[in-house]
């Protein structure tokens, strides 16, 4: 079988949307790395306006790092969006996991049983959040319950 590159090839209805989700919290980390590299070069000592000595760019007022943490916050929140719709999914039935891993996931593999380097963006998200949402669930469709000794 050879691996899907477009999620909005995918033919079963549910596994595409949660695919087009993957796709979007892939672009939204691309976008939190895009801007910590431009806030760390802004970040990088400047001459001050006077001329007599260096300072650097105001981080607490600069507009890019308001934007990394305005992308940051939109990335964690449809991160963690779309790990509870995969876990639900999940919890539906005990055969989703095989039709996802046969579907999605198996085709991606490298020789050592992860995702290839060479996959896209969103197969990594969508894999990461599959194996969260699967250590959630048991093959009967029970959400698990982790006990932290607390």
């Amino acid at each position: 079988m050879s691996p899907i590159s477009d999620p909005g090839a995918i033919n079963h209805p549910v596994l595409r949307d949660i695919a087009l989700e993957a796709a979007w919290v892939a672009k939204l980390e691309e976008a939190v790395d895009a801007l910590e590299d431009l806030v760390e070069d802004l970040a990088e000592p400047v001459a001050d306006a006077w001329g007599d000595g260096e300072g650097t760019v105001d981080d607490e007022d600069a507009p890019f790092r308001v934007a990394l943490s305005v992308v940051t916050s939109a990335r964690d929140e449809a991160d963690a969006a779309l790990e509870g719709r995969l876990a639900g999914w999940l919890a539906e039935d005990p055969e989703h996991w095989p039709i996802f891993r046969l579907a999605l996931l198996d085709a991606w593999r490298d020789e050592q049983g992860g995702v290839s380097h060479a996959g896209p963006g969103w197969v990594r998200v969508l894999t990461t959040n599959a194996a969260l949402a699967h250590f959630q669930q048991d093959p009967y469709g029970r959400q698990r319950v982790v006990d932290l000794g607390f």
